[in-house]
C-alpha cells in the first residue's frame, strides 16, 4: 500500500511539473509575441513619426531659409538705394562747390582772352582738375555759340536758356561780350556715379547663388518700355545691353523689370523657372525670385536674384543626414527596447530632439554668421535691431549704442593688394571690434565694407569714448597679406534710438549722416549725431 501510494505521488508530481512547464513555455511564447507586436508596431510609429518630423522639419527649414534670403535680397537692394542717394547728393555738392568756386578764375580768363574762344578752352583743358567740366562760349550780344566741343547747342549753334538742363551742376560767367556756361552735365555726372557704383554693388555678391545689377528704363513714343544693362558685377559684358522689358528672355533677370514702372513705387517682386549660369560657364534651369525698385533720377531699376532651388538642394542634403540618424536611433531603440521600453522610448525621443535641434542651430548660423568675417549677417542683424527698438518703445530696456563703421578707402585696399587683401582687412576688423566688446554686444556686417557695431546697457556720454577705443584697436591692427602687411583704418558714426522714432531706420540714418561727417572731416574719426540733429 505505501509502495502504490509513493508511486501515485510521484506520477501527480511529474504531471504538475509537465503542466507548470507547458504553462511557463505558454506563457514565454505570448510574452515574446506580445513583445514583438508591440515593438513592431511602436518602431513602425516611431519610424512614422521621425519621417513625418523629416518632412515637416525640411519644409519649415526651406521656407524659413527663403524668407530670410529674400529678406536679405530686398535690404539689400534697399540699402544699394539708399547709397545711391545719399552719394548723389554729396557728389553734387562737391562739384557745385568746385564749379562756383572757378567763378573768379574764369572772370580772369575772359578778361584776358578778348573773346579768343581757344584761349577759353585751353584753361578748361589743362587746368588740372578741370578736365572733367564742359564749357560753352558763345556772344552775350546775339547768343551765337562760339565754342561747343560737346555739340549741346545743336545745329542751331545758338545759346538757350534750356542749355543749362543739360548740366548737373553749372555757373555762368560774363565778361565784356562774351559769356560762358560750364559745369558738369548730367551724362558726365551719371557715368562717373556708374563707377563709383559699381564696386559697391559687387559687394553684395557674396555666393554663386545671388545677383545683383542695374538696368535703365526708357519708355518709348509708343508707350512700350525698354531696358539697358548699366551696371552688373558678374557680367560685365552685359554692360550697355538693350534688353525687353522682361530682361534677357531667359536669365534670372527676364522677370526683374517686369511691371515696374506701373507698380506705383517700392519694390516688386517675380517667381518663375529661369536659365541660370553657373561658375563652369554651364546653365540650369532654376526657380528664381527677382527683386526690383525703381530709383527715378536715374530712370534707374536695381534688381536682384537668388536661385531658390540651391536652398531647396540644402534641405534636401538634411534631410538625407536625418535619415541617417534616424536609422541608428533605430538601432538603439531595438536593443534597448527588451530591457526597458519606457526608457528607450524616452532616450530615442530626447535624442531625435537633441539631432533636430542641432540641425536647427546649424542651418540658423549658417543664416545669422557672414561666411567671410564671422560677423552678424544683415538679415539676422535687422532682427537684433528691431527686437532692441520694440524693448526700447515699451520702456523694458535703454537704447543700446550704435556705431556705423566704414572703412577707409576701401577700394584703394582691393585695387592695391587684391580682393583677397581687402576680405583679410575685413576679417581683421570684426576680429578686433570684437576685442573691445563685452558679452551681449555684437558687430553686424550691414554690406560691402559697412559694420554696425551694438553696444548694450552703455551710457550716451560714454560712447564716443568707447567709439574711439574701438575705432583705435582697428586703426592699431597689422592686416598681413602674403608677404605683405598694411593697417587699414575705418570712419565712425555713432547715435541711438530717441523717443519720435519709428523704427531703427531713423537711428541709422543719423548714424549715416555723422559717418558721412567723419568722412569729411578727413576719416579715421568719430562723429556722434547730437541731439540737436
Amino acid at each position: 500500500m505505501a509502495m502504490e501510494r509513493r508511486r501515485r505521488e510521484d506520477r501527480e508530481k511529474k504531471t504538475s511539473e509537465e503542466e507548470r512547464a507547458a504553462s511557463f513555455r505558454r506563457f514565454l511564447i505570448l510574452a515574446i509575441v506580445v513583445v514583438a507586436i508591440t515593438g513592431i508596431a511602436f518602431i513602425t510609429m516611431f519610424l512614422g513619426t521621425v519621417k513625418r518630423l523629416q518632412y515637416v522639419y525640411t519644409n519649415q527649414s526651406y521656407q524659413d531659409a527663403t524668407i530670410l534670403r529674400k529678406n536679405e535680397v530686398s535690404a539689400n537692394i534697399g540699402s544699394f538705394i539708399k547709397e545711391i542717394e545719399q552719394m548723389r547728393t554729396l557728389r553734387l555738392d562737391d562739384q557745385q562747390t568746385l564749379v562756383n568756386g572757378l567763378k573768379p578764375a574764369v572772370e580772369q580768363v575772359l578778361a584776358s582772352a578778348s573773346g579768343n574762344k581757344e584761349t577759353i578752352r585751353k584753361f578748361f583743358k589743362e587746368t588740372e582738375g578741370l578736365g572733367d567740366l564742359t564749357c560753352l562760349v558763345y556772344d552775350a550780344a546775339t547768343g551765337k555759340m562760339l565754342l561747343d566741343e560737346a555739340g549741346l547747342s545743336g545745329e542751331a549753334g545758338v545759346y538757350t536758356d534750356d542749355l543749362a538742363i543739360s548740366f548737373a551742376v553749372s555757373a555762368q560767367v560774363q565778361a565784356g561780350g562774351t559769356a560762358v556756361l560750364y559745369g558738369v552735365t548730367e551724362s558726365a555726372f551719371e557715368k562717373d556715379m556708374q563707377n563709383i557704383l559699381g564696386e559697391r554693388l559687387a559687394s553684395y555678391v557674396t555666393d554663386d547663388d545671388i545677383l545683383y545689377w542695374v538696368d535703365r528704363l526708357t519708355v518709348l513714343d509708343d508707350g512700350t518700355a525698354s531696358a539697358a544693362r548699366v551696371l552688373d558685377p558678374k557680367n560685365p559684358q552685359r554692360a550697355g545691353m538693350k534688353l525687353g522689358m522682361g530682361g534677357t528672355g531667359s536669365g534670372p533677370d527676364q522677370f526683374a523689370t517686369e511691371g515696374l514702372l506701373a507698380a506705383g513705387g517700392g519694390q516688386i517682386f517675380h517667381t518663375g523657372e529661369a536659365g541660370w549660369t553657373l561658375g563652369d560657364n554651364g546653365t540650369v534651369q532654376s526657380t528664381t525670385l527677382t527683386c526690383a525698385e525703381y530709383y527715378e533720377p536715374y530712370s534707374w531699376a536695381v534688381c536682384g536674384a537668388i536661385r531658390l532651388d540651391s536652398i531647396g538642394l540644402a534641405s534636401v542634403a538634411s534631410q538625407e543626414a536625418s535619415r541617417k540618424e534616424t536609422i541608428r536611433l533605430g538601432a538603439m531603440l531595438a536593443i534597448g527596447f527588451v530591457e526597458m521600453l519606457a526608457i528607450a522610448i524616452f532616450v530615442i525621443l530626447r535624442g531625435n530632439t537633441r539631432y533636430f535641434n542641432v540641425r536647427q542651430k546649424r542651418l540658423r548660423e549658417k543664416v545669422e554668421k557672414d561666411a567671410l568675417t564671422g560677423a552678424n549677417t544683415r538679415g539676422y542683424g535687422q532682427t537684433l535691431l528691431e527686437t532692441a527698438f520694440h524693448r526700447f518703445q515699451d520702456g523694458t530696456e535703454a537704447s543700446p549704442i550704435l556705431m556705423v563703421l566704414d572703412v577707409d578707402k576701401f577700394k584703394s585696399i582691393n585695387d592695391t593688394y587684391g580682393h583677397d587683401g581687402g576680405d583679410e582687412a575685413l576679417k581683421r576688423i570684426v576680429k578686433s571690434a570684437t576685442r573691445v566688446m563685452r558679452g551681449r554686444d555684437c558687430v553686424i556686417r550691414w554690406g560691402g565694407d559697412e559694420f554696425i557695431a551694438v553696444f548694450y546697457k552703455m551710457e550716451h556720454a560714454r560712447s564716443e569714448q568707447v567709439a574711439n577705443r574701438l575705432r583705435k584697436a582697428i586703426a592699431d591692427t597689422e592686416v598681413k597679406h602674403g608677404s605683405q602687411s598694411f593697417q587699414v583704418t575705418v570712419s565712425v558714426g555713432v547715435t541711438w534710438f530717441r523717443f519720435g522714432d519709428t523704427d531703427y531706420n531713423n537711428a541709422l540714418k543719423r548714424a549715416d549722416t555723422a559717418l558721412y561727417k567723419s568722412k569729411e572731416e578727413g576719416r579715421n574719426r568719430v562723429c556722434v549725431a547730437g541731439i540737436e540733429e
